[in-house]
């Protein structure tokens, strides 16, 4: 172990190098025929790359006139079990908080552009002009099981 240790500190020895190989001044010289030949700089006129031309399809199309109204935002906030179990009659409590409103909505109730699809114990579907978004109800059981 020691010798390793000894190894590894000892300085490391060069060889000497011969000076007869340094350049013989500091500055390079290089010849003016060279730097400014025509030649050469004809090289850095010629572009090494041009663009399609652009075709009438590729033009960007106009945007639309009117924009369609967005759809509210809506949460669900808890849903209403039924009086009579299996009656499968819940009723879903919706939150925007854009107008800061709160709405207890059966299937088939319209809150603004938003039409409520069927309504179940743990979701709702919302139905929009773009399609169905289903909103789960966070019961919190899923925080509760994992810690």
């Amino acid at each position: 172990m020691a010798a390793v240790a000894m190894w590894a500190l000892a300085p490391i020895r060069h060889p000497r190098f011969a000076a007869d190989w340094a350049p013989e001044s500091d500055s390079i010289q290089i010849p003016d025929s060279k730097v400014h030949s025509p030649e050469i700089l004809a090289t850095f006129d010629t572009r090494l790359w041009t663009a399609p031309p652009r075709s009438e399809t590729d033009a960007t199309p106009e945007p639309p006139s009117e924009t369609p109204p967005r759809p509210p935002k809506i949460l669900l906030i808890g849903i209403v079990s039924p009086e009579i179990p299996d009656s499968g009659l819940h009723r879903a409590i919706l939150y925007n908080p854009e107008t800061d409103e709160t709405y207890i909505a059966d299937q088939g109730d319209q809150i603004g552009s938003v039409l409520i699809g069927r309504v179940t114990a743990s979701t709702t579907e919302l139905i929009l002009d773009s399609g169905t978004v289903v909103l789960e109800l966070d019961t919190g059981k899923l925080k509760a099981a994992t810690g």
